[in-house]
Parts: structure tokens; sequence; C-alpha cells
């Protein structure tokens, strides 16, 4: 019989296995019952090789093996359970007749974990089959916690290098994780975050429906919900300033304890980029109106003016290239304006050169807003177009200058815009009669608030023009 307080040595361990191994029969029934006694589970092996099955298949606490055992000897049968991956770190007592160090250390070098010189008391060998399954089951927690470790460094990793903002609560819905993005996000440092409520980076007014959300979300047990399902959510920086956040939460139970775990999504930046897509589509609607409005004008008085459908055909696809040609230089420029030489020369240089040796420019850089850029492009084109067909530069020797300068006008500019031409035909006043004097008097005048003033002198077609560049042309 073990001593009173054998059972006490086992008490941490319990339950546990033990594999007994021992040749004479006799012996191996002793020991189990000793071992039974003392409260542990035993599987009996008559010899090496039923050993060896037992240790792979029942998963045992320990082997308890005599040196002696028939088939595989103890030695070896330690040897071999030490190279299988299975049994590698199972616990051996090796219980060995032959006595002195000698023998203690083949057993060691076999990989046992202690060797029992026979005879051995009963107490001293329950004690020390105890320590030894006691020892391994600290060494497997301790590799367990070394593990364990490794993640959670490779974790706190991950959600300190996260772009998103990763925060942590308990509970009672005070910080217990913040990792840089969000100190970043909210202009606060991780210590002065933790232990301090959520509600810290929540408006006031949403404060009370977020807690009651959390402590809901808490009692339903799911375990997460995506970004974006909590719908259009609103946070606090620390300097009081409010921000748009897309937010997803998620809960785990640590050591019986919720946690929860929200990540943020900074908004602000993608929702000034849909604001500014849609002004841009509004903007964009607004000028393709106005532009188709425009299209529909030129057709309609383009129609009145011809009554040939070829001639209809050409002036009206020479006006609306004009609006293009006036178009592209709006949109290169960002729709900021126009420079007033540019548009000079798209509307009238009309050879593969990009040039016209008989047309003169001389003035400052001037540049026009995207309405005065539009209306005075069609300008430029009706008196270029007149100038092609009837005047100076239907002739190889005829001449046209362009002149102009900016003059103060109130708190504005004032464009002085000069079109002299020379050299041509005689000159007849074919312009008025058509829808080109109509557009240029009504662009000018009407659209841009400027002065026009048209000179069918017989040595040449004169318009001066007069337009305030201050105005907001829409």
């Amino acid at each position: 019989m073990p001593p009173e307080s054998s059972s006490d040595t086992i008490d941490s361990i319990s339950p546990a296995l033990v594999v007994v191994a021992d040749g004479d029969a006799f012996s191996c029934e002793s020991l189990g019952g000793l071992l039974r006694e003392a409260g542990f589970d035993v599987v009996l092996a008559a010899d090496g090789l039923a050993a060896l099955d037992a240790c792979r298949s029942a998963d045992p606490a320990l082997l308890l093996c005599d040196a002696g055992t028939p088939w595989i000897g103890g030695f070896d049968l330690t040897r071999q359970l030490r190279a299988d991956p299975r049994t590698a770190t199972l616990p051996i007592v090796l219980l060995s007749a032959r006595s002195g160090k000698d023998a203690r250390i083949e057993g060691f070098e076999a990989g046992a974990d202690d060797v029992v010189e026979k005879p051995c008391g009963d107490r001293e060998l329950i004690v020390r089959i105890a320590a030894a399954i006691r020892l391994a089951r600290l060494r497997t927690d301790f590799a367990g916690r070394q593990r364990r470790v490794a993640v959670l460094a490779r974790l706190a990793s991950v959600v300190e290098t996260a772009m998103d903002a990763v925060i942590s609560i308990d509970a009672k819905q005070n910080i217990t994780l913040f990792n840089a993005a969000a100190e970043q996000m909210f202009g606060c440092m991780a210590q002065q975050a933790l232990g301090q409520p959520l509600d810290r980076f929540i408006p006031q007014r949403f404060r009370a429906a977020h807690a009651q959300h959390v402590e809901g979300f808490g009692r339903t047990g799911v375990s997460g919900r995506t970004m974006g399902r909590l719908g259009d959510l609103m946070a606090l920086r620390a300097d009081g300033r409010e921000f748009p956040i897309e937010a997803s939460i998620s809960q785990a139970r640590v050591e019986d304890e919720t946690l929860f775990t929200v990540i943020l999504r900074d908004m602000s930046e993608r929702k000034a980029a849909d604001e500014t897509q849609r002004l841009l589509i509004g903007e964009l609607d607004h000028r393709v109106k106005n532009t188709l409005a425009m299209v529909q004008a030129i057709a309609s008085q383009t129609a009145r003016a011809y009554a040939d459908p070829k001639d209809f055909f050409d002036n009206f696809k020479g006006r609306v290239r004009a609006m293009a040609s006036a178009h592209t230089l709006l949109t290169r420029a960002g729709w900021k304006g126009a420079r007033l030489d540019e548009l000079i020369r798209e509307q009238l240089t009309l050879g593969p050169s990009g040039s016209d040796s008989r047309i003169r420019c001389e003035g400052p850089e001037a540049s026009l807003g995207p309405g005065a850029a539009m209306h005075f492009g069609m300008v430029l084109y009706e008196l270029g177009t007149n100038a092609r067909k009837y005047g100076a530069l239907s002739r190889p020797e005829g001449r046209l200058d362009l002149r102009w300068r900016l003059e103060a006008a109130n708190s504005s500019e004032l464009l002085r815009f000069e079109w002299i031409e020379s050299g041509g035909p005689p000159v007849a006043a074919r312009i008025e009669k058509h829808f080109g004097a109509r557009l240029i008097e009504s662009s000018l005048t009407h659209s841009l608030q400027g002065k026009v003033e048209l000179n069918f002198a017989p040595e040449g077609l004169a318009c001066k023009i007069s337009l305030p560049l201050g105005r907001s042309i829409a």
C-alpha cells in the first residue's frame, strides 16, 4: 500500500494514463496495481513491442519501463520513442536492476527523463513518476506559451502597422488597444487613450446610441459585422473636429472576458472626392446643356441663312468645329480660361503648318474666362471665314493685322481688340447680310456685354472690339 500522502502527489496531474512495460508478469501486475491505487490509469505491456504500440496509440502521460523488457529493451525502446515525432516528448521513467552512474548515464543518453534503480520504495516511485509527468506538462505548457507569445508578437506587429485604425474595448467600453493608425487618425497618443471610454472619440449626440449598439451586439454573440454595414458614422478628433468614418466591429472571449475590436477608416478624403465628383457632374451637365443650346441656336440661325443643304452643312460644320476648338483649349486648362493668342491660332490657322505669314499679331498676354473664350472664339471664326472667302485672306498678297491691349476699367480689365484687313479685293459688306454679322453682334454685345464696330472700308474690313474681362461669364 502506498503511503496516505501518495494520492496527494498526483492531485495536480490526474487523470493520467501510464503504460507499464515489464517482461516479468508478476512485477508488471504489481506495478500496475501500485499506480492504480495512487490514482493513475494504467495500460500493461508484457514486452517492448506491446509497449511501443501502446505509446503510439493510447497517448499516455508517461511510460514506466523495465530496462530488461524482452523483444525491445528499455534503452532501445526509449531511443525509438524519441525518434518518433508522435512520442518524442513522452515522459519516460526506466527501471534498472543495474546500479551506479553508468546505468543512469546510459538511460539519460537514450532519452529517459529519469532512471530509477531497483529495488525502489513505492512512495519514491510514485513521487518520481508524478514529478516526471508534472515536469513534462510544464515544458509543454511553457512551449505553448512561447508559441502564443510569438503569435501575439506577430499579431501586435500587424495591428501596429495596419493602415486602418484598430481600437479594442472591454465590456465597460474602455479602450484597451489603440494602434498607431488610431493615434494619427484621432490626434491622440495611445497612452492618453488607453483606459479611457471609447465615447471620448464619439460626438456627444451619438454616444448613447453607440453604447446601446455595442451592448446589443455583445448579447447577439455574432462574431463580427463588416466594414460599411454600420451605416454613416461620425467620429471626434482630440481637438474636437468631427469627421466621417466607416467601421467594422468584432467580439471575442479572452480568458472569460468579452473584448470588442473596432476597425475604423477615415472617410474624409472619400467624402470630399464624392462631393467633388457630384459638383463636377453638375458642372458637366450645365456645360453640356449650354453647349447643346448653343449648337441648336447655330443650327437654327444657319438654316435661316442658307437654304441650300450643302451650304447649310458646310457652314454649320465649320461653326461647330470652331466651338470644339475653343472647348479643347478650355479642357486643357481645366476650364479656368483660354489664352487669347492660342484662341486666335486655333480659330484662324487652317493649314497643317499651324501658321499663316499673312496674319500678324501684336499684344500682351491676355486670358479669357470660359464663357468669354467660347463666344469670342466663335467671333474670330466668323471674321476669319469671311476674310478667307471674301476678304484679305482670299488673296496671297492680302494681310490681316490683329492688335490688342489691356486697359483698366473700374475694378476690372478691358480688352481693346482690333481686326484690320488690307490687300484684299474691294470690300462688299456681305458679312452684315449673313448670320455671321448677327452672331458677332449677339456674342459680343448681348452675351459678353462688350461693344463692336464693323467698318467696311474699301481697303479692307476693320473691326474694333471692347470686351470687359473682369465680368463673370457663365
